[in-house]
């Protein structure tokens, strides 16, 4: 910068020397900093994961839900059958009461004779049509429990849940 001079009133110059003032701002601009952006970013990111996570749990417990549902509707539906056949219980085991009616489709298509070849189709072509087929069903006939004259037929459906072992369990108590 050059000095400005100045005449002054008894005949002297006085020299001004300009002092360079300090650097305007530039007025800020609207907009966000490529910082502010990658922060909203993250932070949506981890609330999209967030939300996918509950999504994918939501969507595991209803299967499991409804495979649950199933296997007692099935189950409840053995024991149904065999009440309704009950002066024939014998065909369900082999003739042994204290034997196991099985209907397994991972094991074949194994019936029994006499009254049970019906229910066994039924049951076995059931669990084929819910998708069930790595899953058991096993009927067992307790004699005599609670009482005399009565029995206890307990259904219960095996089946195999992402690794995990599930079981559903149906009891009711019949006269024989």
């Amino acid at each position: 910068m050059k000095p400005i001079e100045q005449t002054q009133a008894g005949g002297g110059t006085r020299v001004h020397r300009a002092i360079p003032s300090a650097p305007r701002r530039r007025r800020r601009q609207g907009g966000f900093t490529l910082i502010e952006v990658l922060v909203s970013l993250v932070v949506i990111s981890v609330g999209i994961l967030g939300v996918t996570a509950m999504q994918t749990a939501s969507l595991s417990s209803g299967v499991l839900t409804r495979t649950l549902d199933s296997c007692s509707a099935l189950a409840s539906d053995a024991l149904d059958r065999i009440y309704t056949n009950h002066s024939s219980w014998a065909d369900y085991v082999g003739g042994a009461m204290g034997g196991v009616f099985r209907v397994s489709p991972a094991e074949g298509n194994n019936p029994p004779g006499g009254a049970a070849l019906n229910d066994y189709n039924d049951l076995y072509q059931s669990m084929v049509d819910m998708q069930l087929s790595d899953a058991a069903l096993e009927v067992t006939f307790d004699t005599d429990v609670p009482l005399t004259g009565l029995n206890t037929v307990t259904a219960t459906l095996y089946w195999d849940h992402r690794g995990d072992n599930k079981q559903c369990v149906v009891q009711s108590v019949m006269p024989r």
